[in-house]
């Protein structure tokens, strides 16, 4: 088995290894497999075919720092289908942040872009509407991890300009630490004042910088 490589500013070939101490099932898989063409899969020694295979490396990396800072537990301390719904949206969401219909895309099973994908378009709504009804119990884990009493937290207002005859929700603050550690995220609708939205997050906060 040759491979090319570049060495001198130019093009050499040199030998890999060789397969003639190879059992003769296996040599003639290896020399069938190139005869398949593209997207064929690949013919294993025992006659199995390899018809697609899914990025993998990127996903462990995510999702094992994930665990490794214990994020997974602040969704639920409990294992479940739910659960690593929630992890597979957030992973996805840090490697290709998309829209949610791309979003649903990406972890189906049949149009999957990486190892993550086994999830349809229903469980996908369904887990966020479970999230929105779990969110305050996650704030509030968020909290008592990244915030003291009488610590200094960040509140930031964002308003966002939707065209239609009106708008309920187009104001969207987020509570962060002073370490810019997002704690808490809330939606208020468009005429509500900067100062009234920091009481009805924060009403025990010492100080808040807007």
């Amino acid at each position: 088995m040759r491979e090319a490589f570049h060495g001198g500013g130019k093009v050499k070939k040199r030998t890999a290894t060789t397969i003639t101490h190879l059992p003769t099932h296996a040599i003639a898989a290896v020399r069938h497999a190139p005869k398949q063409g593209p997207g064929a899969g690949t013919l294993t020694a025992n006659g199995f075919k390899s018809a697609r295979t899914l990025p993998h490396s990127h996903v462990a990396a995510v999702s094992g720092s994930l665990r490794k800072l214990g994020f997974d537990t602040l969704i639920h301390s409990c294992r479940s289908r739910r659960h690593d719904l929630v992890v597979a949206m957030i992973v996805t969401r840090i490697l290709d942040p998309r829209s949610r219909l791309a979003k649903a895309r990406s972890l189906d099973a049949a149009t999957a872009t990486d190892s993550l994908g086994d999830i349809d378009e229903d469980e996908l709504y369904d887990v966020m509407d479970w999230l929105l009804d779990h969110r305050t119990t996650i704030e509030a884990k968020l909290a008592r991890k990244h915030l003291e009493d009488g610590a200094l937290v960040l509140w930031d207002i964002i308003s966002v300009r939707m065209e239609d005859t009106r708008c309920p929700l187009s104001n969207f603050g987020l509570l962060c630490n002073r370490d810019g550690w997002p704690v808490a995220v809330e939606a208020f609708a468009g005429n509500t004042a900067d100062p009234a939205t920091v009481a009805s997050r924060c009403p025990n906060s010492a100080t808040a910088s807007n």
